[in-house]
């Protein structure tokens, strides 16, 4: 082959004004690309300068080139896997021939993209985040603001802060309300009226006697009803002033807030009247009440309105299910396992490991490294089954939680990002506004 035949053989390429020379066998290295497929009356092809013009990035066609000549494709760890992914579907090259050393580098920002995807979603839930730029606000998105964004202004975090503070003020106030220092005797007739309620349910003396001492102080009771009455109130308030009223209702904690105060109410009624309970329904409708008052309690969650951090635990969760899954998942196989084995050790001289779901229990207690100690076991080989249940649990328990801190720690840092972004581009910011004012105009249409 003479001189002038090889240097026919060189095709040259012209990528983003980049001169590249190589040879057609090498691109013929990967059959299926489109470099390999080459024409001279493709209209990129110029014949006064005898080369092909592609308007492509000539950075990452060097990696592109060079996996010709190596057969197999390599990318360095400092460039974006999701736009180099573009690139090789450009030129058609398979992504079967990328080297697996390099898988790492090709896939990594793939986490990183739905983590931001993750946290914008958030941000664009927040009712409040919507309302940001909206300069032409009505009194309702205001008072909304108010109420909610404790960064929308200082009377906002004044009033978020007061609000905090009923919040625990009331927590704090209902638990010392079940000590006995805080406790009175209750009178003739409402000693009566709960006598007839424990004769409904036929409960012993000992009860009889404990429930007549424990009415609620009276000063302590009148403060914890003017801190519900004000939260009560607030509560109301924020769901009339609204603007997306479908985010608002569809918010778990909300709902569960919200069916605390009915039931708070309720029970509280019934309290203030207890001549009222005289059959078993009305009984029983205030027990479920009275208890189902505990949902009150997730209005603790509204203090992190003013700390990100809680939000990122949030996501930090909901992103780590499969985590949790295969946790529960090895935890179910071990206390089956451990509690059979123990089952057949000390079943015959244990009376306390007389059942499967005693030595279930105890498995349990023991992977999860409890250890209450009212169940033991005696024989040695029981103190060996023990002793490996216990290095397992911890086992166990370990492996998951490496991969639940890093995924704290990734939203935790993206966070701060995504926050600044939102912050600075306006595109976004109208974005989101439009998405919320959407709930708003479909409500008008509808009406």
């Amino acid at each position: 082959m003479t001189k002038k035949d090889l240097l026919s053989d060189k095709i040259r390429l012209n990528i983003g004004g980049l001169d590249f020379v190589t040879y057609e066998d090498t691109l013929k290295r990967f059959p299926e690309s489109k470099l390999a497929n080459l024409s001279t009356s493709a209209d990129n092809y110029d014949d006064d300068k005898h080369e092909y013009f592609f308007d492509r990035n000539p950075v990452l066609f060097a990696f592109v080139l060079d996996a010709y000549r190596k057969g197999e494709i390599h990318l360095p760890s400092d460039i974006c896997g999701p736009t180099f992914r573009n690139e090789l579907e450009f030129w058609e090259l398979s992504l079967s021939h990328v080297a697996p050393c390099c898988w790492k580098a090709l896939y990594k920002r793939d986490d990183d993209i739905k983590t931001v995807h993750k946290l914008m979603e958030s941000y664009k839930r927040n009712a409040s985040m919507r309302l940001i730029l909206d300069y032409h606000s009505t009194w309702r998105k205001k008072l909304w603001l108010f109420l909610e964004d404790p960064y929308s202004s200082k009377f906002a975090m004044a009033w978020v802060t007061f609000i905090s503070i009923l919040v625990i003020a009331s927590t704090v106030a209902e638990i010392m309300l079940t000590l006995p220092e805080f406790s009175e005797e209750f009178d003739d007739s409402e000693k009566h009226a709960v006598d007839m309620v424990l004769a409904i349910y036929e409960k012993t003396n000992h009860t009889t006697t404990r429930l007549h001492s424990m009415k609620p102080n009276w000063y302590l009771n009148t403060a914890t009803m003017c801190c519900q009455i004000i939260l009560t109130f607030e509560l109301v308030l924020s769901l009339l002033v609204c603007p997306a009223k479908k985010t608002y209702v569809c918010n778990l904690i909300r709902i569960s807030v919200t069916l605390g105060y009915v039931a708070y109410w309720v029970s509280y009624a019934f309290e203030n009247n207890l001549s009222a309970l005289n059959s078993k329904a009305l009984v029983f409708v205030y027990v479920i009440c009275r208890y189902g008052a505990i949902l009150r309690l997730a209005r603790l969650f509204y203090l992190s309105k003013g700390v990100p951090a809680f939000n990122v635990v949030g996501l930090t969760f909901s992103s780590s299910i499969p985590e949790f899954k295969i946790l529960i998942f090895l935890l179910g196989i071990l206390v089956c396992v451990f509690g059979y084995m123990m089952f057949a050790t000390e079943f015959a001289g244990n009376e306390n490991m007389g059942s499967i779901f005693a030595t279930l229990y105890w498995a349990l207690v023991t992977l999860t490294t409890v250890g209450y100690g009212d169940i033991v076991p005696y024989t040695r080989v029981g103190h060996a089954i023990a002793s490996l249940c216990a290095v397992c649990g911890i086992i166990v328990l370990a492996l998951p939680v490496g991969i639940i801190a890093s995924t704290f720690n990734k939203f935790y840092n993206f966070n701060s990002y995504v926050s600044t972004h939102v912050k600075l581009n306006t595109d976004v910011l109208k974005e989101i506004e439009e998405q919320g004012n959407a709930f708003t105009c479909k409500k008008k249409r509808i009406m």
